[in-house]
């Protein structure tokens, strides 16, 4: 994987559009496309922006492909004008600057535990009503051919 590759997949998993590192002065809409598609590598003031913009990135994955993406694990919440904060708690710094990211307590897993353990019994549900069903149907079809 090439460093455009990882820059592209490291705005894959933070939900960073184009327009986003645009709006943050990365670079030219043009530079950035080109850096996106591969067509062009990434200069030294994109790359420490890019860096900066993301401080729990692994800077050596980014260059190299060695190692973890990032150092934290951490959840996309937002990217609009302003400093960049990495935020234990957004709500702290409504309307303050780029909150690029916040740490994972393990809440997130744990609904996501729970809604797939919901969602497993809602289709257990739903099979033993579509067998209800087809048994309704056969019933109706039996008396329908008498």
């Amino acid at each position: 994987m090439s460093v455009s590759e990882r820059i592209s997949r490291v705005c894959d998993v933070k939900k960073i559009r184009q327009v986003d590192l645009i709006l943050n002065r990365l670079a030219s809409k043009q530079t950035i496309s080109n850096i996106m598609r591969g067509v062009q590598k990434p200069g030294y003031d994109f790359l420490e922006k890019f860096i900066k913009l993301f401080p729990d990135l692994n800077a050596r994955w980014l260059f190299t492909g060695e190692g973890e993406m990032f150092g934290e694990e951490i959840t996309n919440v937002s990217i609009t004008g302003g400093t960049n904060v990495l935020a234990d708690d957004i709500t702290q710094y409504k309307g303050k600057g780029n909150v690029i990211g916040q740490k994972n307590d393990g809440a997130a897993e744990k609904e996501l535990k729970s809604l797939r353990k919901e969602l497993a019994h809602r289709n257990d549900t739903i099979e033993l009503l579509v067998k209800e069903n087809e048994k309704k149907d056969k019933i109706i079809n039996k008396l329908l051919d008498k």
